[in-house]
């Protein structure tokens, strides 16, 4: 007998987003590091580009956390269920240090 597909949550989505998020920033915040580790090595025409693209990596954290803040903050106070809140701090509990791919490719 074959039983009807019940339709998927939307918890592994955001789940998925969550750790999207979380892992964007992570490699964001150590491409800075790795970017800006030896600066004052460089020669000052390639530190200047190096200071700029941390800037825009950083800028890009910054964004992407601003707008994971807003939303957590609304379910916060009551604007929606706290789905998307009890996930991300699962996802924060269970990953804290979580990487992709990313953080291993090395920076140009």
């Amino acid at each position: 007998m074959l039983r009807p597909r019940r339709p998927s949550s939307p918890l592994p989505r955001r789940l998925d987003h969550s750790r999207a998020t979380l892992a964007r920033s992570v490699d964001g915040f150590r491409s800075i590091i790795v970017l800006l580790e030896s600066e004052t090595a460089l020669e000052p025409d390639a530190r200047a580009k190096a200071v700029l693209v941390g800037r825009l990596l950083f800028q890009a954290n910054h964004q992407r956390l601003s707008t994971l803040t807003e939303k957590l903050t609304n379910e916060i106070s009551g604007n929606g269920p706290l789905d998307g809140t009890t996930t991300f701090l699962t996802e924060l509990e269970t990953h804290p240090t979580c990487t992709t791919s990313t953080s291993s490719r090395s920076s140009t």
